[in-house]
């Protein structure tokens, strides 16, 4: 593959040099027309790196925001925006137990009862790919230890008709180029009251050569800011810090 990346970026090289080289003939070599020309040879294939990058550093000066006005004890959680993709495991057992979102499966471990989501994907074969669907909710309950398995969170995930949590987290992300501003805000359902807010921003980087054309296998590489510390090396997701498991 790497061959194959390498072959491609002499290929448009090449073809960079002889499109300058005509423009300079088309122009009568004006100086001007030559530079425009380079600097579109050069912003083609990286427009989306160059683009993030100028976004992000004064977005950090003034977008990351942490706010809590209100905590609260609950059984579980509704998720809009996050947690929002399905999988099934490639394992024997009923569907629900092999019926997976997101990536809550170390949800249960702070002694909430259940967690619940508006889906609407659905990961394909590749591990970072995913498709559409109409959206459904579904809603996920702990199963049993495993005495064989300890470390294992297993779960049970149901489709369901409405989410009965009183508490949603809403998460969103805003690309710009190779930047993405993350907005998460926890409303009380009932009242419509907003309990806390966060927003972060961060900038991926890829290999400037068309990334904006494909998906990478795996995570790229990136930095962030954000007003949030990490406790170790994640960091605690925000809503656990506002909405506590019911004792």
């Amino acid at each position: 593959m790497t061959v194959v990346v390498f072959f491609l970026i002499g290929v448009y090289l090449l073809l960079s040099v002889g499109f300058v080289k005509l423009v300079e003939k088309l122009t009568n070599k004006k100086r001007r027309y030559k530079y425009l020309a380079i600097a579109l040879c050069i912003l083609l294939p990286a427009w989306d790196i160059v683009l993030g990058m100028i976004v992000y550093f004064p977005a950090c000066l003034f977008v990351p925001r942490v706010a809590i006005y209100e905590t609260a004890e609950t059984e579980g959680i509704y998720y809009e925006g996050k947690h929002d993709y399905m999988y099934e495991l490639d394992t024997n057992g009923p569907l629900s137990e092999r019926t997976r979102l997101g990536t809550m499966s170390d949800f249960f471990r702070g002694g909430y009862t259940y967690a619940e989501s508006k889906v609407v994907r659905k990961r394909t074969e590749r591990y970072f790919e995913y498709q559409p669907i109409s959206p459904v909710y579904y809603r996920c309950t702990p199963l049993p230890k495993n005495s064989n398995a300890p470390a294992y969170e297993g779960t049970s995930c149901i489709v369901i008709d409405q989410p009965m949590s009183r508490y949603m987290v809403k998460a969103s992300t805003k690309e710009i180029g190779t930047a993405e501003v993350f907005l998460e805000k926890i409303i009380n359902r009932s009242t419509h009251k907003l309990m806390a807010e966060s927003r972060s921003v961060r900038l991926t980087f890829s290999f400037p050569f068309f990334g904006w054309l494909y998906k990478p296998d795996g995570p790229p590489p990136s930095i962030s800011c954000s007003k949030r510390k990490p406790k170790g090396v994640y960091y605690h997701p925000f809503e656990f810090d506002v909405l506590k498991p019911a004792k």
